[in-house]
This record gives structure tokens, sequence and C-alpha cells, in this order.
């Protein structure tokens, strides 16, 4: 393809991006009017802050960052709480040890941290759930959990509502477990919900139902799961489960 059909099909996609993002309309003319320096312009004074704000860029950079020094963000965390613990700074630790899997020792900051005014602050008892619920320590996290809720009546958090269910499901409380995962799927349902309630109606004896479970899945839309944790291990698991179903019903 000639170069100058490849330099206005661009300018055309940057003009149109610009529009549908409702970027100032002087671009438009600086598009128009001078195609490959505008082009070059817009890139780099538009585009370029954006992805490098967005959320899969971030990721990639982190990536990278972990393969070439793996300790870095926990060294800078651990820096930075000894010049200040702040709250901040011990949720920062907190969170660098739990995933390292240093689950006692990211409790010890959260337990830091849950003092004075923040003693029933959400977000931090939220934290520690999660830190309990990697640990497998479900008594513990539907304890914290449940104080949360106590002195947070009006605090609504997806990942809370699914740590929760999360805990019922393994403390083998199943009808309280499917109630709550029943309600996540009205309004949340990510690939992780839709497996438990798979599970759930393995364990009632309703077959056909955990295969339609399982199956959507797969086939349809799953919501995106706050806590930044992939979809992939709940589509393997789903097929393995659909297919042992499959050969036990025929």
């Amino acid at each position: 393809m000639p170069l100058f059909i490849i330099i206005m099909l661009l300018q055309v996609f940057l003009i149109v991006h610009a529009v549908k993002t409702g970027r100032n309309t002087l671009w438009v003319w600086v598009l128009l009017m001078a195609p490959m320096i505008g082009g070059l312009a817009y890139l780099i004074v538009e585009l370029l802050p954006e992805w490098n704000r967005s959320s899969s860029a971030h990721k990639a950079r982190k990536k990278v960052r972990d393969i070439t020094d793996p300790n870095r963000d926990f060294r800078q965390a651990q820096d930075n709480l000894k010049r200040n613990e702040t709250i901040q700074n011990l949720i920062n630790m907190a969170k660098e040890c739990a995933d390292k899997g240093l689950y006692k020792d990211a409790e010890m900051f959260y337990d830091r941290a849950l003092k004075g005014i923040y003693q029933t602050d959400p977000i931090l008892l939220e934290g520690l759930a999660r830190v309990q619920l990697l640990d497998q320590r479900y008594q513990d996290c539907k304890r914290t959990l449940d104080s949360l809720i106590q002195h947070n009546p009006d605090y609504r958090s997806k990942i809370g509502h699914v740590m929760y269910a999360q805990c019922l499901f393994n403390l083998k409380e199943f009808d309280a477990a499917n109630e709550e995962f029943e309600a996540l799927k009205k309004y949340h349902p990510t690939a992780l919900v839709k497996y438990h309630l798979g599970e759930l109606r393995q364990l009632q004896n309703r077959p056909t139902d955990a295969l339609n479970e399982f199956r959507s899945i797969l086939e349809q839309e799953n919501a995106w799961d706050p806590s930044g944790n992939g979809d992939e291990q709940w589509l393997n698991k789903a097929k393995a489960r659909i297919a042992d179903i499959t050969k036990t019903v025929h």
C-alpha cells in the first residue's frame, strides 16, 4: 500500500478519534492542515499520556519491572514505611507482603493500622479479610467481614461481598453461600461467582443446572473482577467440570 494512502488513513483515524473522544476542535484543524506533524503531535500530546495511564499499560510495565527487579516495589514500600508510618504506607506494605505470600506479616501491618480512629475503617478491615482469605483462615475472614458490616452498615463493596460468600462456601455453610452467590449473580456475575454457583448446583444434585452455570462462564460475558484477578483459572476449571458432568450425564 502506498505511503500516501497509509498516512491518509491514519489521519482519518486520528480525526475520528479526536471528534468521538471530545478533544479540542483545534486538533481537527491541526490534523487537516498539517497531516504528518499534526498527527505526530496528537499522538505525543493526547494519546501517549492516555496509554500510560491505562490499567493495561500499568500492568504491562509492572510485569516487566517484576521480571527485571521482582523486589523493587517491596523495597520501596519498606523505605516509605521507615520514613513515615502513615496509614497508606502500612496498607502498601501489607499488600506487598500479601502478594509475596507473607500473610502473617501482612496481617501484622494491617493490625498496626487498625488503631484509634481507624480501628473500624472498612478499607483496612477489607484488606485484612483478604489476607485471611488468602491464608485459608475462613473463620477469621468471616469474623473480620462481620465486624466490617457491623461498624460500617452503609459500606458497599463487590470484593467484600465475594469474599464473604467464599468464606461461607469454604466453611460448608452452603445454604447461606448459595444465597450470597445468587445475590452476587444479579449485580456482579463474575466468572468466580458463576463457578461457585455451578459447584453449589452439583452439591444440590442438580447436574443440568450446574452445567448451565459452568457453560455460562464460557458462553456469556463475565463481569470484571475488581480484585484484578483474571478469568483464566475459572475458564479452565469450568471446562474441566463441563467435561466431567457431560460424561456422567451421557
